[in-house]
Parts: structure tokens; C-alpha cells; sequence
């Protein structure tokens, strides 16, 4: 018996939020979080060529950024063009890629222009060329304070933390798609493994010759109410009778996993997904100064001792 996920698994049962506020983290408010500073203040702004209009530089490291250019009111003849500059010492600058806004003229002033930062420099500016005075128009950079630069880490370590608790639990604790491998049918119903058992998609078998036959959903009957679930046959039918391919002949194809929504993940196995990820955010290293980290806390087990499925 061989079991595999054939698709990459989307939502996990902890949020990105919900750990970050387990860990203490960038708990701010959407208007407390997001933080704008003038780069080039509003107002007038005189004719200057070649990008001689040069902005406040802004720290960004750490954050998600971007740019926002505010249009007012521009001359007729108005022509405005506005770019972002980078460094990493806030004195030597080179143009950001891809880092140029649409050129603003009287035909599409009195606007708001928005552009991402992408790129991993500490600081950022915004720069402009004034072809005609009497161009109103300013540039803020734009930081989200509730996006931390761990992100990334925290949400591999619910990943790593889900994948723990579903193997003390042999439970499936996010939606997911698996593939059962069998040599042959066996005898009875077919146990199938990670429950809680969503729905089966396909069974196919696989002759000697190498061909690879559908069995027919009509001939099978799924229990997503058993842990683990089933199949089992219908009423008078037997399993199809073949000379099996010598490894891997049965293939089950099914989704197993609680989801957001209806078949929500028990609070206590949500507790200690929880509580993984901080005892691997704390002790990042197998030895700290002073301190042998021990193993998965005792909270974990006994959080997921009655949700363990045996044998």
C-alpha cells in the first residue's frame, strides 16, 4: 500500500493571521497598520528636466510597499514623468525595474496612479521630470506594517506543524487530494486512509499488459461517516477479476480533510498546530546557548490523543 498527495495542498486549517496573533505578532488594525510617507510633497511644482525633481527616500525594508502618485489639477501643456529609485544606503540610487508610472498629462490628470515595489532594497524614492509648471501632483510611499518580513517562515512553519499533527493523528487536517496505491483488490471494503473522508473521484485498475481501466462509481458505494471512510461494493457486484500489473495494480483517487467551511477542524487539533508553531518559532535550532531543546511539548499529544486513528 502506497499513499500519496497528487495536489499541492491551498488552505491550511491555521491562517497566516490567526498565527501571527498566536505569536504576538503584527497584531495592528488595517488603520494603525498601513503607514504613508511623502516622498515628494504636494503642491505646484516647477519645470525641472531629467528627473531633477528628487523625492524623500523612505525605509521599506521589511514591508510590502508601493508607490501612489497623486494627480491634481495640470496645465494644458502639462507633462509629468515619475519613476522609483532604490538603495541600500541611501545615498547611491539606481531606477527600479519595471518602476516607471504612466506619464500624466492634462488628458489624464486629477487621478490616483498606484504602483508595487518589488524589489528588496532598504529604500525607495520617487523622482520626476516637470515639463510645464502650474503640475500639481505629490508621490507617498505606501508600507503595510501588518506585513512581517517572517512571513514566509511562519507560514512554512504551519505547514511543518499541520504535517506533524496529521502524523500523530494519521488524520488529513486540510483539504487535500491523495492517491491510494494497491497491489490487487482485496477481499472486503477498502479502508481508506487520512480520514475524514471527503469523496472518492475515480478507481482505476491496471492489467499485466500495463492497460488502465475505470471501475465505474455505479459499482461501489463511498461511508464518509466511517474513520477512516470506505468503499465498499454495491449490492451483487464483485470486485472485476484481472491478472494484475505487478506493483501498484489499484489506484484510488480521493479528497480527505476538514475544510473552512462546513467540516471545520476540531478546535483542539487547531490549538495544537498552534502551539507547534511557536515551540518551532522559539527554538529554531536544535541546540541554543545554554538550552537543549526538547521535544514536541506534552500539550500537543494531549490535545491530539483523542483524535488519533490506530492501526
Amino acid at each position: 500500500m502506497n499513499l500519496r498527495i497528487t495536489v499541492p495542498i491551498v488552505t491550511e486549517p491555521i491562517t497566516l493571521l490567526e498565527a501571527k496573533t498566536h505569536l504576538r505578532l503584527d497584531t495592528t488594525s488595517f488603520a494603525t497598520g498601513v503607514i504613508s510617507t511623502l516622498s515628494i510633497k504636494p503642491g505646484l511644482q516647477s519645470i525641472i528636466a531629467n528627473f531633477g525633481l528628487v523625492g524623500a527616500y523612505v525605509d521599506v525594508l521589511g514591508y510590502t510597499a508601493m508607490a501612489v502618485l497623486q494627480a491634481g489639477t495640470f496645465n494644458t501643456n502639462g507633462i509629468v514623468n515619475v519613476k522609483l529609485q532604490e538603495s541600500n544606503d541611501h545615498v547611491t540610487f539606481t531606477d527600479v525595474s519595471g518602476g516607471t508610472f504612466t506619464q500624466v498629462t492634462n488628458a489624464n490628470d486629477e487621478a490616483t496612479y498606484n504602483l508595487a515595489y518589488t524589489g528588496k532594497m532598504r529604500y525607495i524614492r520617487a523622482v520626476a521630470t516637470v515639463a510645464v509648471a502650474t503640475c500639481n501632483f505629490s508621490v507617498s510611499i505606501v508600507k503595510d506594517a501588518n506585513t512581517n518580513q517572517e512571513d514566509t517562515y511562519i507560514s512554512s512553519l504551519i505547514t511543518v506543524a499541520r504535517e506533524t499533527c496529521e502524523n500523530i493523528t494519521n488524520r488529513a487536517l486540510a483539504t487535500q487530494t491523495l492517491e491510494l496505491s494497491l497491489d490487487e483488490f482485496p477481499s472486503g471494503s477498502i479502508r481508506l486512509p487520512r480520514p475524514p473522508l471527503v469523496s472518492v473521484t475515480s478507481i482505476y485498475y491496471k492489467d499485466s499488459a500495463g492497460t488502465n481501466t475505470e471501475w465505474a462509481n455505479t459499482n461501489y458505494i463511498v461511508d464518509t461517516t466511517k474513520e477512516p471512510g470506505e468503499v465498499v461494493r454495491a449490492y451483487g457486484i464483485d470486485y472485476p477479476v484481472f491478472v494484475e500489473y505487478p506493483t501498484g495494480a489499484i489506484k484510488i483517487t480521493y479528497t480527505a480533510g476538514y475544510n473552512t467551511s462546513t467540516n471545520i477542524c476540531p478546535l483542539s487539533i487547531k490549538q495544537a498546530i498552534l502551539i507547534l508553531i511557536s515551540h518551532f518559532y522559539e527554538n529554531r535550532e536544535e541546540f541554543i546557548v545554554g538550552q537543549t531543546i526538547t521535544k514536541v511539548p506534552r500539550a500537543v499529544d494531549d490535545l491530539l490523543n483523542s483524535y488519533r486513528i490506530w492501526g
